[in-house]
Protein backbone atom coordinates (compact mmCIF):
# COMPACT_ATOMS: atom_id res chain seq x y z
CA UNK A 1 0.00 0.00 0.00
CA UNK A 2 1.33 3.51 -1.16
CA UNK A 3 1.67 6.23 1.31
CA UNK A 4 1.29 9.27 -1.04
CA UNK A 5 2.35 12.14 0.69
CA UNK A 6 5.85 10.30 1.21
CA UNK A 7 5.81 7.47 -1.76
CA UNK A 8 7.03 4.83 1.09
CA UNK A 9 5.56 1.50 0.31
CA UNK A 10 4.54 -1.41 2.52
CA UNK A 11 6.25 -4.62 2.03
CA UNK A 12 7.72 -7.39 2.96
CA UNK A 13 11.33 -9.02 2.85
CA UNK A 14 10.77 -12.71 1.63
CA UNK A 15 13.99 -13.98 0.59
CA UNK A 16 17.48 -13.83 -0.15
CA UNK A 17 19.23 -15.40 -3.13
CA UNK A 18 22.96 -15.83 -3.07
CA UNK A 19 23.16 -16.49 -7.13
CA UNK A 20 25.61 -14.99 -8.78
CA UNK A 21 24.00 -15.15 -11.96
CA UNK A 22 22.54 -11.29 -13.72
CA UNK A 23 19.86 -10.52 -11.94
CA UNK A 24 19.15 -13.60 -9.82
CA UNK A 25 21.17 -12.09 -6.58
CA UNK A 26 19.50 -10.19 -4.05
CA UNK A 27 16.34 -9.49 -2.24
CA UNK A 28 12.66 -10.76 -3.16
CA UNK A 29 9.93 -8.16 -1.74
CA UNK A 30 6.19 -8.73 -1.53
CA UNK A 31 4.60 -5.44 -2.38
CA UNK A 32 0.52 -6.68 -2.58
CA UNK A 33 0.55 -9.74 -4.89
CA UNK A 34 3.30 -8.50 -6.72
CA UNK A 35 6.81 -9.66 -5.86
CA UNK A 36 9.87 -7.42 -7.22
CA UNK A 37 13.85 -7.98 -6.31
CA UNK A 38 16.41 -5.45 -5.77
CA UNK A 39 20.13 -6.05 -4.95
CA UNK A 40 20.47 -2.67 -3.14
CA UNK A 41 23.42 -3.32 -0.13
CA UNK A 42 21.02 -0.89 1.89
CA UNK A 43 18.25 -4.25 2.41
CA UNK A 44 21.33 -6.05 3.60
CA UNK A 45 22.48 -3.82 6.48
CA UNK A 46 18.81 -3.49 7.48
CA UNK A 47 17.46 -7.35 7.69
CA UNK A 48 21.19 -9.45 6.71
CA UNK A 49 21.00 -12.41 4.37
CA UNK A 50 19.13 -15.22 6.19
CA UNK A 51 15.26 -14.54 6.03
CA UNK A 52 13.50 -17.19 7.81
CA UNK A 53 10.30 -15.25 8.08
CA UNK A 54 8.93 -12.12 6.22
CA UNK A 55 10.19 -8.97 6.96
CA UNK A 56 7.84 -6.11 7.68
CA UNK A 57 9.93 -2.60 5.53
CA UNK A 58 8.61 0.76 4.64
CA UNK A 59 10.63 1.70 1.00
CA UNK A 60 11.00 3.73 -0.82
CA UNK A 61 11.25 2.48 -4.87
CA UNK A 62 13.55 4.01 -7.29
CA UNK A 63 13.88 3.03 -11.13
CA UNK A 64 13.48 -0.43 -12.72
CA UNK A 65 17.29 -1.45 -13.79
CA UNK A 66 16.71 -1.39 -17.54
CA UNK A 67 17.42 -4.71 -18.63
CA UNK A 68 15.01 -6.96 -16.23
CA UNK A 69 11.47 -5.12 -15.46
CA UNK A 70 11.10 -6.77 -12.14
CA UNK A 71 14.25 -5.52 -10.78
CA UNK A 72 14.39 -2.53 -8.75
CA UNK A 73 16.29 0.11 -6.97
CA UNK A 74 15.80 1.09 -3.51
CA UNK A 75 16.13 4.67 -2.14
CA UNK A 76 15.23 4.21 0.87
CA UNK A 77 13.83 1.62 3.36
CA UNK A 78 13.20 1.19 6.87
CA UNK A 79 11.78 -1.97 9.53
CA UNK A 80 7.81 -1.45 9.92
CA UNK A 81 7.13 -0.62 13.57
Amino acid sequence: MKDNASNKISADIIGFNSEKCMYCWGWTIKIGNDALKSDNVLIGELVGYEIKEPIKVNLVLGEIKATCSNYYTIKEIKKAE
